[in-house]
């Protein structure tokens, strides 16, 4: 492994699969329903943009985030801890659109191109997966954190004690 990133985005995966991606679409809106679930998202025109979603304290966030991008049918990847990724759930979570991360290797947290941040909430108090700001990162990590920090503020994760963001850094030169 050589970076942050332990492999690739995959190239075929469930949003690339023709039939099943249709049947997987009528599903997902269905079960979504069904559980009482909703959505209020607001897309950016950009074509390439990177979702924050938080706050994360439950595996069920997954289903319910590929759920709501498959009813959308908002094509993309996301990232998981490479631990994630071993044995025979590796090819499912690929072809889910999963890339492995090993967060203990260096530049986690660093940009490396000028994308747009979406910031979606998962409020399990409402059921509502919804949009929030829209922004490209400040260069300033204590302030793009503040602003995502707020945007969680009145959010209900299904397990509130469970998240966390990086405190800030203080000023102490």
């Amino acid at each position: 492994m050589t970076g942050p990133i332990a492999d690739k985005p995959p190239r075929w995966t469930v949003f690339d699969t023709p039939i099943l991606h249709s049947a997987l679409r009528w599903i997902s809106l269905a079960g979504l329903r069904l559980a009482g679930w909703h959505s209020r998202i607001d897309l950016p025109s950009d074509p390439k943009y990177v979702l924050i979603v938080a706050p994360h304290t439950s595996y069920w966030d997954l289903p319910i985030l590929l759920a709501t991008a498959l009813e959308l049918q908002v094509r993309g990847h996301w990232l998981g801890k490479h631990t994630l990724f071993r044995g025979p759930f590796r090819p499912l979570f690929r072809w889910l659109g999963g890339i492995p991360v090993d967060p203990a290797e260096r530049g986690r947290g660093q940009v490396a191109a000028v994308v747009p941040l979406v910031l979606w909430s998962i409020n399990y108090g409402t059921k509502t997966v919804a949009t929030g700001d829209c922004f490209v990162p400040s260069g300033d990590m204590n302030a793009d954190f503040k602003r995502i920090r707020s945007f969680c503020a009145n959010v209900r994760g299904r397990h509130p004690h469970r998240f966390s963001l990086p405190q800030p850094e203080s000023d102490a030169d």
